[in-house]
């Protein structure tokens, strides 16, 4: 009897023992570890000047000379080429540059839960102050613009994600009529462009994703830095520096980027061109 139980309390301390490792691979395979890292991986950041326009402005006088100018040509290869605006953004705002007027930025974004995510919205964190008047490096767009999916208005209070029809013209809150949904691994691309008209902007994106049960608060910036726009500050003549490219610089009759010193004269500057005159500055 003695043994009989003692043989009985071992076999059952195993099949228990069993019965726990199996619990809790079973366990192991019904529950995933949580995903790491934030619920939305953003994969690609890219901002550029609106509808093909090349122009940027600084708070600062930016003063370079004729050589410097020289290298922003296209035959100055791709590190240095201005003509495109590929090339002229990041740049600008490594030296602290901002977009004129509006700036589009091109978002890649990709689900980071094991259960759909959604995001509920978005909205821009700034610091405004008045439009920069240091330097112009003006260089207008000889085409048509490019789409716009979402907008924002630097100008108003609350910088929220509007819905934009085909004219680029505000239909409403974005997130009142819409929201986006990732799914694990699942990828967006958003096209949102931000406006002002009176102001000059440091902005960043706050984006309000359902994760769950928690709404969780993501930063999106250029890539370590602010995204940066000015609103025209009127004439050209308001600048301390002015340099100008593309259509503009044929105006007066000069190809590439050549400065305008002072910028007052480029009026004068242009009727010369007109009348047939060259323009010893190019």
């Amino acid at each position: 009897m003695w043994v009989g139980t003692l043989v009985t309390a071992v076999v059952t301390a195993v099949v228990a023992a069993l019965a726990t490792n199996v619990s809790q691979k079973v366990s192991g395979v019904d529950r995933p570890p949580p995903r790491q890292g934030p619920p939305i991986n953003v994969q690609h950041v890219a901002a550029a000047p609106t509808g093909g326009d090349s122009s940027f402005v600084f708070p600062q006088p930016v003063a370079l000379s004729r050589a410097q100018l020289r290298a922003f040509q296209p035959d100055g290869g791709p590190e240095n080429n201005w003509a495109g605006k590929d090339w002229n953004y990041p740049w600008a705002w490594r030296h602290g540059g901002a977009s004129i007027n509006s700036v589009t930025i091109k978002l890649e974004l990709r689900g980071n839960r094991a259960e759909p995510i959604r995001i509920q919205g978005m909205e821009l964190v700034k610091r405004c102050t008045k439009p920069h008047t240091g330097t112009l490096f003006e260089s207008p767009p000889s085409g048509e613009n490019v789409p716009i999916f979402m907008g924002f208005d630097l100008d108003e209070f609350h910088s929220t994600a509007q819905l934009l029809d085909d004219q680029g013209e505000v239909a409403g809150p974005y997130f009142s009529r819409k929201t986006i949904t990732l799914t694990d691994g699942e990828k967006q691309q958003l096209q949102i462009t931000a406006r002002t008209k009176r102001q000059a902007c440091d902005f960043h994106l706050d984006v309000q994703v359902l994760d769950g049960t928690t709404i969780v608060h993501q930063k999106i910036d250029n890539n370590g830095q602010p995204f940066r726009v000015s609103a025209s500050a009127g004439p050209l003549s308001g600048y301390q520096r002015l340099y100008v490219g593309g259509v503009i610089s044929h105006d007066i009759g000069c190809a590439g980027w050549v400065e305008v010193s002072p910028p007052s004269d480029f009026d004068k500057l242009r009727a010369r061109f007109m009348a047939g005159k060259p323009n010893s500055g190019c």
